[in-house]
């Protein structure tokens, strides 16, 4: 049996004349079924359970429907917002992406392209504006490629023996081989092969290198 489910629609617009004519328009659509309006974030986190779809409207503000978007999608993971009235602007639309909205209307849009992108969300579908898509997936391949560093960078440290961690760590102190040699109670030629080991484990040419590198350590990994 197919399912009568009708998304419903909360509308947070506190300008009630821009709310009155969403809530006109959504309303008229068949693809949504209870359409409510609220002016106040607050309120409207509080009866966020009851919908499926929350759309932000764009004399909110930016910074304000952003917050509203992320304490949203903390409370309820699974809703889907579109926020609306962004500016064309890359840093904008990552900003959005990143709070987690599900559809993301400029400011330059027309109703029939924000409706689009509304039942699209609806859907669970991303419609982009044209010109959005190469400025999401320029941001999509740093963060790839920060994380590939991050493990990278994680592996190679986790690479090296205890004893390997202490040395490096005297290394970036400054001391010598062998002041290292006397701390550490050992030979100096032990810790030369130490160090030999810690940077060809690294992938590094000299002491000053490995040294900076245990510095660029993420906090806590060393």
């Amino acid at each position: 049996m197919q399912s009568t489910h009708r998304t419903r629609v909360l509308l947070l617009e506190p300008t009630q004349l821009l709310g009155t004519l969403w809530q006109r328009i959504l309303g008229e659509d068949p693809a949504f079924g209870r359409v409510d309006t609220f002016t106040d974030p607050p309120q409207a986190l509080a009866e966020l359970s009851g919908f499926d779809l929350v759309v932000t409207g764009s004399s909110l503000g930016q910074e304000q429907a952003l917050a509203f978007t992320r304490q949203a999608r903390i409370l309820q993971p699974s809703i889907r917002i579109v926020v609306t009235g962004i500016p064309r602007s890359g840093a904008a639309v990552v900003r959005a992406a990143e709070a987690g909205a599900a559809g993301l209307v400029l400011s330059e849009q027309s109703i029939d392209e924000a409706l689009a992108a509304i039942r699209a969300a609806c859907n669970g579908e991303a419609r982009i504006a044209p010109g959005v898509a190469p400025v999401l997936m320029d941001r999509l391949a740093k963060l790839r490629a920060s994380v590939t560093d991050a493990d990278t960078i994680g592996r190679r440290y986790m690479e090296l023996t205890t004893r390997e961690r202490e040395v490096l760590e005297l290394i970036a102190h400054g001391l010598t081989n062998q002041l290292i040699a006397e701390r550490l109670v050992v030979e100096v030629g032990t810790v030369k092969n130490h160090v030999h080991s810690i940077l060809e484990k690294l992938d590094k040419r000299t002491r000053e290198e490995a040294a900076g590198y245990l510095r660029s350590l993420p906090p806590g990994l060393a």
